[in-house]
């Protein structure tokens, strides 16, 4: 009831709402229906035309569960899918004639047809103004966004890892409802080398007075035995990884009465890396050389060495360093912008032929001549951000817990807080400062968060060995699955023909995970 109000209360027919959400709108009298759905893009939204029925729904399930609708995988997405986890371009998804509603975007249907388009403005617009000044409105929008998803609640959970991003959100819970009303969770892995982040949550716990924290402790066959499931609540392979933490962390908070948690999922991406790719790339002799660097490090770009060069400055990564996806993120917009001729020589030579392959077709063409004449920055920017490329995880985890009884809420991921948190900052910086490096977001958390958590909280790195479980225990996973996906495994084969050999050898993306 409250959401609908605020629907009615919204300007004119562009509802524009703070938090997760997924929202259909219809008016009988006039024959018109509205899909929305969130910018944080946490929820998923799914439609597909019967005829002239819709059916839409945030899981693939019920679609597919449908007589009319086909139980077949789409011939155009599924190599993207087997490759990235992902669709990078445009709203079409790995099942044949199911659509997506885009993170910010809103679907309309009348009789005349649908349009889906963009509906929350210059939201994708860096912030301007003093770093103090600005560090400050980040944690007021951060307060309003936890206050607002408490509701009327009286006690909260909040998943603590004991890093700057969760630290804060339990910072802003406790300055609302005390720390006596806050519950923090907290995971380590069982019989790991790697090290556990239990004492720095416990240390943020009792700067914060926080005394009730629940350590999951997590085996490599509990979360063995939990990935199955998770991927089908998720329906997605990608973040395969953590989909089983998701799921065991979720059924722990839920064992202790709670129905939603919060996260500090949310600050970062890699919108920043675009930014300062743009820059280089117009100036033409600085493009000239940076098509070369990336064509030299491109038979072996995760070697140490182009680690090491890129410390010195974020677009002195090779493309294909940042992330598989990432690559073909941009020179699928750098192709059809015209600034290169093709992508030959650009990606390992194992994955060029697939990489051209995905970048020539015409969904792809299409989705990047909708942007044309736009900066390079904002076409690379718009469409990372819309198909989650900077947080595949993010949708995907959340549902997790959704389907397992307890709302998962990261306020960092509210719109009014993105453009503190994932856009780059106007601001100032020489070109070896090492701040550049900095996510977006992390520059303004850190500065106001000094005196509210302990120094070693504000400077403490995130501990990538954790993130998603233990690097130990990837192979024995995949190779404990891969008997029980035998069967679907050859069923995949056909569905790449050619492809198939080139896509075996790939280290993009497990098909094992895919055949789950």
């Amino acid at each position: 009831a409250d959401l609908l109000s605020r629907f009615e209360r919204s300007a004119g027919d562009e509802p524009r709402l703070d938090g997760h959400y997924v929202a259909a709108c219809g008016d009988v009298g006039r024959r018109r229906l509205s899909l929305f759905r969130d910018p944080g893009g946490a929820e998923q939204l799914y439609f597909v035309r019967v005829g002239g029925l819709l059916l839409f729904s945030s899981c693939v399930k019920p679609l597919l569960a449908h007589a009319a609708v086909p139980r077949a995988v789409c011939a155009d997405t599924i190599l993207e899918y087997a490759l990235y986890g992902v669709v990078a371009f445009g709203d079409a998804t790995p099942f044949e004639g199911i659509r997506e509603v885009l993170p910010g975007h809103r679907l309309d249907v009348s009789d005349e047809g649908f349009v889906q388009r963009w509906h929350w403005g210059a939201l994708l617009t860096s912030a301007e103004g003093d770093p103090g000044d600005l560090a400050g409105q980040l944690w007021e929008r951060l307060r309003g966004g936890v206050r607002s998803a408490l509701g009327g609640d009286s006690e909260a959970a909040v998943s603590l890892s004991g890093g700057i991003d969760s630290s804060a959100v339990a910072a802003a819970l406790v300055e609302e409802l005390g720390p006596e009303r806050v519950h923090a969770f907290t995971y380590e892995f069982v019989d790991s080398p790697i090290q556990s982040e239990v004492p720095s949550a416990r240390a943020v716990c009792r700067h914060l007075g926080i005394r009730r924290h629940t350590v999951k402790r997590i085996s490599f066959e509990e979360n063995l035995e939990a990935l199955p499931e998770a991927i089908w609540m998720q329906e997605r392979a990608c973040s395969w990884g953590v989909a089983g933490v998701e799921l065991l962390m979720a059924r722990a908070v839920a064992s202790h009465g709670h129905r939603k948690y919060f996260s500090g999922f949310g600050i970062g991406g890699h919108l920043h890396y675009w930014q300062e790719l743009a820059d280089v790339l117009s100036v033409r002799p600085a493009a000239e050389m940076f098509y070369a660097y990336w064509r030299m490090a491109a038979p072996s770009p995760y070697k140490t060495r182009w680690r090491l060069i890129s410390r010195l400055h974020p677009a002195l990564a090779p493309l294909i360093l940042t992330s598989p996806l990432h690559g073909l993120l941009a020179l699928s917009v750098l192709r059809h912008n015209d600034l290169i001729d093709g992508l030959a020589g650009f990606c390992p030579r194992s994955a060029g032929p697939l990489i051209e392959e995905l970048a020539s077709r015409p969904r792809v063409r299409e989705a990047v001549a909708q942007l044309r004449g736009q900066p390079l920055a904002a076409q690379l920017q718009f469409h990372d951000f819309v198909h989650l490329s900077s947080y595949v995880d993010r949708g995907r985890r959340d549902k997790i817990s959704r389907l397992a009884g307890v709302m998962k809420i990261s306020p960092f991921l509210f719109p009014s807080c993105l453009p503190l948190t994932v856009m780059p900052p106007r601001t100032a910086f020489s070109f070896w400062d090492s701040r550049r490096r900095l996510r977006p977001g992390k520059l303004f958390l850190q500065e106001a968060m000094k005196e509210k958590l302990p120094d070693e909280t504000v400077r403490r790195g995130k501990l990538w060995g954790v993130v998603p479980i233990p690097r130990a225990w990837v192979l024995p996973t995949l190779q404990r699955l891969a008997p029980q996906v035998a069967s679907s495994m050859e069923q995949l084969r056909p569905l790449f023909g050619e492809d198939w050999d080139l896509l075996r050898r790939q280290p993009m993306h497990d098909l094992t995970l895919l055949a789950l």
